[in-house]
């Protein structure tokens, strides 16, 4: 287990929550959204048919971020009724347009950061074609923390953008600018962290919670106490870690005297 126990250190308890905050924002052919949210990405015919139509064909396909090749998601086939690739995100995918009103918008439930990348729609119904890509950007609110972190460790939270300017809310009020931001662990960072991008089009944010889990500070100042007295070393936790891997101990001049686990049997 990593860091060093005595009176003075404290430990960090980190879990991530990432929630919405804001709506998807679109702007120049880009998609901003945030982790775990629902998006609806718009396509549709440019004139709405006079009749309903039975034989729709066209796709929706996707091509990650980093290159690669062009995969489908769902596709019709002379029929309004789609037929799914075999991504794993068309679990969570579907067309909910009204594809015989020439609508073909796609529905993606829970975004996940792997979503990321180039969405086209192409579609073909008599002599009206839609056509649409759209670049899909996940916002998510990263840190390098483990389930424990101790104090004067160092804690990165962060929040990566291809466009926007990025600033943070922590704890107390603190604001920061910069997407990356590196402290050493301390126990005024635990609360909500909020990473804000500001766009032409709007706003889009995303959270990352940090919880502390310290000692209770002892009174200030040197114990005295006379020769063969008893005596009592106040260390108590606020909270106990609930974690198989979590040792506390008792230590004298480097020396380890006393040491309990999780439990909190010694």
């Amino acid at each position: 287990m990593a860091g060093l126990f005595n009176g003075n250190i404290i430990l960090i308890a980190i879990t991530a929550i990432v929630q919405t905050v804001a709506p998807v924002v679109f702007e120049d052919g880009y998609a901003y959204a945030v982790e775990g949210q629902r998006v609806r990405l718009p396509c549709s015919q440019p004139t709405r048919p006079k009749y309903v139509n039975t034989r729709v064909s066209g796709a929706w396909t996707w091509r990650a971020s980093g290159g690669g090749a062009e995969e489908q998601i769902i596709s019709f086939l002379s029929s309004t009724r789609g037929s799914a690739g075999k991504l794993p995100m068309t679990r969570r995918v579907r067309v909910s347009g009204e594809v015989h009103w020439g609508d073909y918008t796609l529905d993606i439930q829970s975004l996940e950061k792997r979503d990321e990348g180039r969405f086209t729609c192409s579609f073909k119904v008599g002599n009206e074609n839609a056509f649409k890509q759209i670049n899909v950007h996940v916002l998510q609110a990263a840190t390098n923390a483990s389930s424990l972190v101790f104090e004067g460790e160092v804690v990165y939270v962060s929040c990566k953008t291809p466009a926007g300017s990025v600033s943070w809310a922590g704890p107390g009020g603190a604001t920061f600018a910069g997407e990356t931001l590196i402290r050493r662990a301390e126990p005024r960072y635990s609360g909500r962290w909020t990473c804000n991008v500001t766009h032409r089009g709007g706003n889009v944010s995303a959270v990352r919670t940090l919880k502390v889990v310290g000692f209770v500070k002892p009174p200030p100042g040197p114990l005295y106490v006379g020769l063969g007295s008893s005596l009592t070393l106040p260390c108590r936790l606020n909270e106990l870690p609930k974690s198989s891997d979590t040792e506390l101990g008792w230590f004298r001049d480097g020396e380890r005297r006393l040491v309990a686990n999780s439990t909190g049997k010694w």
